[in-house]
């Protein structure tokens, strides 16, 4: 655990510890993403999760700073997350850790057309509606 707060840490995420269900616990939220410079929001409406058997998935969309609108599909299980952003022409495939933080933090790795890797992290915000 040691080093995954260090890897936050250095991404410039917060390291609060916090308990809970982290997949679980996207349900209704959205997710500020900042990805190889580029800041993003992920379910600005809130992310809907539908549960089959303790896998997680969800398709949402996701608004980087001037960036056209593009497609989330993704799934969530044991604090391992994988989604895909999309839009005709364009695909880049999310891979990362949820981390039982408060507020939630997630870290991974990102590919462009299946090139090469970036990083990204990312935070959980509560929705006000």
């Amino acid at each position: 655990m040691r080093e995954l707060i260090l890897i936050l840490a250095l991404l410039g995420c917060s390291t609060e510890a916090m308990a809970a269900d982290p997949c679980a616990s996207l349900q209704g939220k959205s997710v500020s993403i900042d990805a190889n410079g580029f800041h993003g929001v992920i379910g600005p409406n809130g992310i809907n999760l539908v549960n089959q058997n303790n896998t997680f998935t969800f398709q949402t969309i996701v608004q980087f700073q001037n960036s056209p609108i593009d497609q989330v599909n993704g799934q969530c299980k044991d604090r391992h997350i994988t989604f895909t952003r999309t839009r005709p022409g364009f695909i880049q495939e999310y891979d990362g850790w949820i981390f039982e933080l408060e507020p939630l933090q997630m870290a991974g790795i990102f590919s462009h057309l299946g090139a090469k890797s970036y990083g990204w992290c990312a935070e959980m915000n509560s929705i006000i509606k």
